[in-house]
């Protein structure tokens, strides 16, 4: 939002029945009169009375007007990547918002801005309390079913996954799809993101049967669908060919995959972040087929496009890194592989939570990699610390 955004933003504000608003309304009225009587020109007199009401309206609600200067200023800081920068703005706009009501409009919206931009920075505990206080907003506001109460409730469920609080995330999820099931016929993308999202969820705790149908149910919806190519779409038939692959269903996998892949090369750029997620999902096939060596050359591939354009994100390639160790193992590269599981290993324990289960994943894997090469005690370990983690969500 520029300083334009944030003047229209205030122009669609409601104004509370003041004698100063009243009279500014006075003012915008007999402009537009003394207009006609003057043989004023519409075109010309209609935006300057208005611009002039606005001018009135910011000078006397000025706490309403410095809330979105705030959040204007905020919302680039998101924008650029200045997460720090822009969560300070928006607690500014915060604070200035509890002056203007408890009912206030711009409630829910700062509340999303806080969620996102404390979630960015990895303080899952404050974005966790700013997105229950977002849901709760617009529950009391504008209804359990509204299209943006669902958002909220999705936001939390993702926040809920990030702390591996699991059970938490899912029923929110399912009420979530509940509500977009109804109204599927208006909004279908929406509804196939929330069955993608179960399906998500269900695949973190290993339960690859009851992730199968949602995903099929949204490819099915992306496939009737009118809208072009989306990175959405490839995301529900990349995660719905590792569903299959996980319930050894291979040939459809690299059907899948390879389709995937081949319209993505088609509608974008090149080496391009679709074009680097449906790479790695065929270099996933590939794995499971034993064709290491085509694995191995494909993800790479894939982790070099992610570098290219997320240079400032080490966790983008934490999957990779586990996959690429598990390729590397089964190509007899044992000093490699043991590398790509301690990065790995590395980033999962800094930016994830204790009881995620890809920290399980990872432990059990590089325990395996560890026997091999004859370190019994460390693979012990590693083994003890990924029982601990299942066992916390039994």
């Amino acid at each position: 939002m520029n300083f334009t955004d944030t003047f229209l933003r205030f122009s669609e504000r409601s104004f509370p029945y003041t004698v100063g608003n009243l009279l500014a309304v006075f003012i915008f009225v007999m402009m537009l009169i003394l207009g006609g009587v003057w043989s004023i020109s519409l075109i010309l007199w209609m935006p300057l009375s208005i611009v002039t009401l606005l001018i009135i309206l910011a000078f006397l609600n000025l706490q309403a007007w410095m809330q979105l200067v705030y959040e204007s200023h905020g919302a680039k800081a998101f924008r650029d990547g200045r997460y720090a920068d822009a969560e300070n703005y928006f607690r500014k706009s915060w604070t200035v918002a509890q002056s203007l009501g408890p009912k206030d409009q711009c409630r829910g919206r700062l509340l999303e801005w806080l969620t996102v931009a404390t979630q960015s920075q990895g303080n899952y505990d404050e974005a966790e309390a700013f997105g229950r206080e977002w849901l709760s907003t617009n529950e009391a506001d504008l209804g359990g079913e509204h299209p943006r109460t669902v958002q909220a409730m999705e936001k939390l469920a993702s926040i809920y996954t990030i702390l591996a609080r699991y059970r938490q995330a899912l029923p929110l999820l399912e009420k979530a799809l509940r509500v977009w099931e109804v109204r599927q016929a208006k909004e279908p993308l929406e509804y196939a993101m929330c069955l993608e999202s179960i399906a998500i969820l269900w695949c973190v705790l290993e339960r690859y049967d009851m992730a199968e149908p949602y995903f099929q149910r949204a490819f099915e919806i992306f496939e009737k669908s009118s809208i072009e190519l989306r990175r959405d779409e490839l995301k529900v038939v990349c995660g719905y060919s590792t569903v299959l692959v996980s319930l050894n269903r291979l040939d459809e996998a690299k059907s899948l995959a390879q389709s995937a892949l081949a319209r993505a090369e088609k509608l974008s750029w090149p080496e391009s972040m679709p074009i680097a997620l449906c790479v790695c999902q065929l270099a996933f096939v590939r794995r499971f087929q034993e064709r290491f060596d085509e694995a191995e050359t494909l993800l790479r591939r894939a982790m070099a496009i992610k570098k290219t354009f997320n240079p400032r994100n080490p966790m983008v390639l934490h999957d990779d890194l586990h996959l690429l160790g598990v390729i590397l193992r089964h190509q007899g590269r044992w000093g490699e592989a043991q590398e790509c599981y301690r990065e790995s290993l590395r980033l999962r324990e800094e930016f994830l939570a204790p009881e995620d289960l890809a920290i399980a994943r990872i432990s059990e894997d590089y325990a395996e990699l560890l026997q091999l090469m004859g370190r019994t005690e460390e693979a012990h370990a590693h083994e003890r610390r990924a029982k601990q983690i299942r066992d916390f969500h039994v």
